[in-house]
C-alpha cells in the first residue's frame, strides 16, 4: 500500500525496499491475513546510516501483530 504522505515526501517502505520481489500476502503482519505495520525511511545519499536488515518476527501469542524488525549500520 502506497500512502500520499509517503510519496509527496518520499519515505519508502524498508521491508519492500530490502525484499521487492516479495507479494504482499508474503508480508502479513497481523493474525487477518493483512499488512498493518510497517516501518518507512526515508533514504538520503549522503546518510551515514543504511538499512542493512528487515524482517517481520512472529510475536504471537504475544499479540495479534508481528514485530518489524529493521537494523540500521553506519558507514
Amino acid at each position: 500500500m502506497i500512502t500520499k504522505p509517503s510519496l509527496e515526501w518520499h519515505y519508502q517502505d524498508a521491508l519492500k525496499l530490502l525484499h521487492p520481489t516479495l507479494k504482499d500476502e508474503q508480508l502479513v503482519t497481523c493474525a487477518y491475513g493483512t499488512r498493518i505495520d510497517y516501518i518507512y525511511l526515508r533514504p538520503r545519499r549522503d546518510d551515514q546510516w543504511k538499512l542493512s536488515k528487515c524482517s517481520i518476527i512472529n510475536t504471537q501469542p504475544a499479540t495479534d501483530h508481528n514485530a518489524i524488525f529493521a537494523e540500521f549500520e553506519k558507514y
